[in-house]
């Protein structure tokens, strides 16, 4: 993995740019260093800390996408079974467990309306189905 996964190229399109920044956030979420590399790049483009720079434009410079979620909006039984939450727009969920039952110790889950859309042991498939689901709940 070199550092077009994380800037892109220049003459990238949309769905390109999309599928690429599913496939660095994956990569990020599994790293020690997450927190450390959002406030690194917190000005920089690309993508830093499993954000990107629009993401990063849209959220208070002050704090953090990733420390809004240390107080998980998420119920209280959720929590209690070992889920956190890992991202969140327009009402949908993208949320992680460790999990048994995989074979590298996670699980993922998509939820709108406190209901499980999609559920995964693949970070990068539940991605893809968080990314569907947001375009598609995003107001017009």
């Amino acid at each position: 993995m070199g550092p077009d996964l994380f800037f892109g190229k220049v003459d990238e399109g949309i769905k390109e740019r999309r599928a690429r920044e599913i496939r660095a956030k994956a990569v990020c979420q599994q790293c020690d260093v997450i927190r450390e590399c959002w406030k690194a790049g917190k000005d920089e483009e690309g993508i830093w800390g499993g954000v990107t720079d629009a993401q990063r434009r849209r959220t208070d410079a002050r704090r953090p996408m990733l420390e809004l979620h240390t107080e998980p909006s998420i119920p209280r039984a959720l929590a209690d079974d070992g889920w956190r939450l890992l991202e969140e727009h327009y009402g949908v969920r993208l949320m992680q467990r460790e999990s048994e039952a995989s074979w590298h110790g996670f699980e993922w889950v998509v939820m709108q309306n406190n209901n499980t859309m999609y559920h995964t042991d693949s970070l990068e498939s539940a991605y893809l189905a968080f990314g569907k689901m947001v375009d598609s709940s995003r107001p017009r």
